[in-house]
């Protein structure tokens, strides 16, 4: 019986090493994908960043062509004017 105890706790003892290992693997494992995760992340928030400085510099031009077209559009209904007054 103290033989057979003896092999169960040697086997136990294996066991338990095997799922030590195991368990280091996969925290290695998942470290790494945690720090690829991480660097994917701050390479999206520069992305976003980017996105936005150019939506600034966006915006001043988008109001600017809409001035420049409401500009040419009076320029063309007091042409319309000026030409039936002629008339």
């Amino acid at each position: 019986i103290e033989r057979k105890n003896q092999s169960i706790g040697f086997l136990l003892r294996l066991i338990i090493r095997g799922i030590c290992k195991m368990n280091n693997k996969l925290d290695k494992a998942i470290s790494k994908l945690e720090s690829q995760k991480n660097k994917e992340i701050e390479k999206i928030s520069q992305i976003n960043e980017r996105i936005y400085e150019i939506d600034n510099q966006l915006k001043p031009l988008y109001d600017y062509k809409k001035q420049q077209e409401k500009i040419v559009k009076m320029q063309q209904e007091l042409e319309i004017k000026i030409n039936e007054e002629l008339q």
